[in-house]
């Protein structure tokens, strides 16, 4: 699955959108007391095949199945054959026949969730059939016309990972099982189907149906078995020289009925060119005879990598405005990336998922690199470590490889993207390009069609480069935490000193990382000197002769190594590194320090390089470092910033200036918002800026922002998000009303998260709002629930926790249980909520009653008083 810099659309996060999960205090344990520690199962058997026979109606839940499943059961030691038994994974489903394919003996039960067969030969292929019928909760899903949507068409759609596919046939559902499948789905006759592999056949199948049979001669696990049906629209394409036999590899961009042609092909356009650079990069050819992206409606995560046939959310239809400035290529490129890492090599179970995760993450930079620059790699990396430094630093820290857990959807986080992918950026510099990429070339091929686990990595990189990786591992990928380093540069008398302390503290946290960065020193005559900045203690120093004060002093400019590095430096060494660092990444660490100064020279700098020709990431950065120093001159900056030609910076500084306070601050931004802007995203984050502002007078205004219609409702939400931070009451009907179940599910989800921030400024109707978020968070939409119990996690309210223990304790859906209990553990963290203060509250409600009944029948009985 996969993880995107514009909308970050992953598994961990299902669309963004304010579904960060709730904040815990820093240290707080990934896996607390009790969680289970989870082992890659015994291989007790080998799938040689699948044949999966499905009929599925779309416009009707259910599903009806046989599946022939060729399997061979390991002999056990060094004793003669025996009859066996073995058990294959099957929920939802009812059996009501197994039989051996050769009539042999066979016995079977079927009981939570196993299906055991007993009786097969050891060591002999044995092929089984299994007849099988249910409505599936989990792994296949039907969506059609909706409230908001009604000429949406009845499609159904699977989603198997990671355990889920056992929910639709018997298999043995385990990363580490992969076997060639067969699909033979039968569906109303006119509709489409997409399954792994190649189509060998379509054909009638009675009155009305018809039967589609696909092939995937690959082995690949059950959770990337694919299966989408519904009426399509189908736009074809090729990529040159990339397919398995070297020819053209067919490719396919699908879409609901209805959907432009059009913006399936700005969506999908750059596959080609996505696919031959991942060719050149890997040295392997794309593993599947062809590959289709496909589109479907309220798709759970962002995209989902199935063996040749990745889905996707119907939001990477995109309109001409939401592409002005952004697109969803960083979605696009991590589910072909998995193609090769993850289902050709794939994980050989859950706790090594970084194997998967962390490398299509990683090309995201790596195509930005090839295709705009590697400005635009240094942009996707700094917000790769922003996002995961936001987790480990407010939720929880862990190791990549971490085996506690209660669902493997838990290991979906910012560690396994983010932080993996940040790793293995980490091992390419400390190898060096050419030997990085022959041991990945040297792991894909060894690997191929197998499962690896993080030593087969660690393998291939050590033989190629030469070195010893096992410190680097142990440190990154097995410990916890990263290098977070302060470095103090300062020039005095011919000498240039630059004092390195490394910070990181926590259990499993290195005294010291092993670690070395590049250092350059631009000289007053404007040479530029390079050396090696070692840190592998926790202080250390490095003394330079230095006779003449130095234009600029660069600390890794390309960002060679995932750190947490903070730069303290005099500002006109910091300005220069602002200016003329060669990544981008040094100039944002530059400008990051100015901000850190309490020097006015700091802001100047800061102020006089916004205006400036850099890349807009620098420039975006630039923006919020004059936001989070304020003041005049930097609310000046900010509100020219407003009419800047390139629209990212003008979202950057609405960000920016999206803070209680200044009357020409709030005027500007009413004004901006009321006079809109070309681009969607722009005048979205007016809207939420605007509300933050808390400027009098918002609130009409956002109300009537919130009508206006735009791609992924984006303009409604940020409205609504606005309206929360308001801290207006009056807000409340209206994000009452946007909780209706009839408007879409993203916006319903908006609504739950502003009124979780606008709680804390509601002296009337708190409770109410209380309740609608309980309801919220009990039922409805996936994604509402969850946006409704993370605010309630932060509401302070002891009637939150019923419903979220409720959750906690029995929600079958491990990603809500999960995001129930922390929000449960944040409401009990907080003195407001604890159970004392509800008594408290209880009691004070009681006297208040009690007090009014009192005065009640003070007043009655005067008035019936004689006279």
């Amino acid at each position: 699955m996969s993880s995107s810099s514009h909308h970050h659309v992953d598994k961990s996060l299902l669309l963004g959108e304010g579904l960060t999960g709730v904040r815990l205090a820093a240290g707080d344990a990934f896996a607390p007391a009790g969680t289970p520690t989870r082992w890659a199962p015994d291989p007790r058997l080998r799938v040689l095949d699948l044949e999966v026979h499905l009929k599925v109606d779309p416009a009707h839940p259910g599903v009806e199945g046989r599946t022939r499943v060729a399997l061979q059961v390991h002999p056990r030691g060094l004793t003669a054959p025996h009859p066996a038994e073995v058990a294959l994974h099957l929920r939802d489903q009812r059996v009501a026949r197994v039989h051996r394919e050769d009539g042999g003996p066979l016995t079977w039960s079927h009981a939570d969730g196993q299906l055991r067969l007993q009786g097969l030969p050891e060591g002999e292929p044995v092929v089984i059939w299994v007849e099988h019928a249910g409505v599936p909760q989990r792994g296949l899903y039907h969506t059609g016309p909706a409230s908001w949507d009604l000429s949406r068409p009845a499609m159904a759609w699977t989603q198997c990972q990671d355990t889920d596919a056992q929910h639709l046939f018997p298999c043995v559902d385990h990363p580490s099982v992969k076997a060639p499948v067969r699909l033979v789905a039968t569906v109303p006759a006119g509709l489409e189907v997409v399954g792994n592999g190649r189509l060998e056949s379509v054909s009638p199948a009675g009155d009305a149906w018809s039967r589609w049979t696909w092939r995937e001669d690959r082995p690949i696990p059950a959770y990337l078995f694919t299966l989408v049906v519904g009426p399509m629209v189908v736009v074809h394409d090729e990529a040159p020289e990339s397919g398995p036999d070297g020819g053209p590899l067919p490719l396919r961009y699908l879409a609901p009925a209805g959907a432009d042609p059009a913006a399936l092909r700005k969506a999908f356009g750059r596959t080609p060119e996505m696919v031959r650079a991942l060719v050149r990069l890997t040295g392997v050819p794309f593993p599947y005879p062809r590959y289709d992206q496909v589109v479907v409606h309220d798709f759970i995560f962002g995209g989902m990598e199935n063996a040749g046939a990745t889905t996707l959310t119907e939001l990477c239809l995109m309109d001409d405005r939401a592409l002005i400035d952004g697109d969803m290529d960083d979605l696009i490129v991590h589910e072909l990336a998995h193609q090769w890492f993850g289902d050709l090599v794939t994980c050989a179970d859950w706790s090594q998922a970084w194997l998967n995760e962390g490398w299509a993450t990683l090309v995201q930079a790596l195509w930005l690199e090839v295709h705009e620059g590697p400005d635009a790699a240094h942009a996707m990396l700094m917000e790769l470590l922003d996002h995961y430094l936001a987790e480990h630093n407010g939720r929880y820290q862990r190791a990549l490889v971490e085996r506690r857990y209660e669902a493997p959807i838990d290991l979906f986080d910012r560690h396994l993207y983010e932080k993996a992918a940040l790793v293995l950026h980490t091992l390419r510099h400390q190898c060096g390009d050419g030997a990085f990429w022959a041991g990945v070339r040297a792991y894909l091929g060894r690997h191929a069609d197998g499962v690896v686990v993080t030593d087969d990595l660690r393998a291939a990189l050590e033989q190629a480069s030469g070195r010893s990786l096992e410190r680097a591992f142990a440190e990154r990928v097995h410990g916890v935490g990263h290098p977070e380093l302060k470095v103090k540069i300062s020039w005095d008398a011919g000498l240039l000193r630059i004092d390195v302390e490394q910070l990181q503290t926590g259990p499993r946290v290195p005294e010291a990382f092993e670690l070395e960065l590049p250092l350059f020193v631009e000289l007053a005559d404007g040479t530029t000197e390079a050396r090696r900045l070692p840190a592998h203690e926790r202080r250390q120093s490095l003394l330079l002769a230095c006779p003449s004060r130095p234009l600029r002093v660069g600390v890794d400019p390309q960002f060679t190594a995932l750190t947490d590095l903070k730069i303290e430096a005099p500002v006109d060494l910091l300005a220069a590194s602002l200016g003329r660092d060669e990544g981008a990444i040094g100039r944002v660490r530059a400008a990051r320090a100015l901000a850190r100064l309490p020097d006015a020279g700091g802001v100047a700098a800061l102020a006089e390089a916004l205006p400036r020709p850099d890349h807009w990431f620098v420039r975006a950065e630039l923006a919020a470092a004059l936001g989070s120093v304020g003041g005049p001159v930097a609310r000046a900056a900010l509100l020219a910033a407003l009419a800047d030609a390139e629209p990212r910076v003008r979202r950057a500084a609405a960000q920016a200036l999206g803070a209680p306070g200044h009357p020409d601050v709030q005027a500007a931004l009413a004004e901006a918002l009321s006079a809109g802007d070309p681009s969607l995203r722009v005048e979205a984050e007016l809207a939420a800026a605007l509300g933050r502002s808390r400027a009098p007078g918002a609130r009409p205004a956002l109300e009537a922002a919130a009508g206006r219609p735009s791609w992924s409702d984006l303009i409604t939400r940020k409205s609504l998000e606005g309206l929360g931070a308001s801290a207006d009451p009056a807000a409340l009907p209206t994000l009452i009303a946007h909780t209706d179940a009839a408007l879409h599910p993203r916006i319903v989800a908006a609504a739950a998260s502003a009124l979780g921030a606008l709680l804390p400024h509601l002296p009337e109707g708190r409770a109410g709002a209380v309740g609608r978020l309980c309801d919220l968070a009990r039922g409805g939409a996936f994604r509402v629930r969850l946006a409704a119990i993370t605010a309630l996690g932060g509401s302070g309210s002891p009637a939150a926790r019923g419903t979220l223990a409720a959750i906690a304790g029995a929600e079958p859906d491990p990603r809500t249980r999960r995001m129930a209990a922390e929000a449960l553990r944040r409401l009990d963290a907080d003195p407001a909520s604890s159970p004392l203060k509800a008594l408290q509250d209880d009691l004070k409600a009681a006297q208040a009653r009690a007090e009014s009944l009192e005065d009640r029948l003070r007043r009655l009985e005067a008035r019936i008083a004689p006279a």
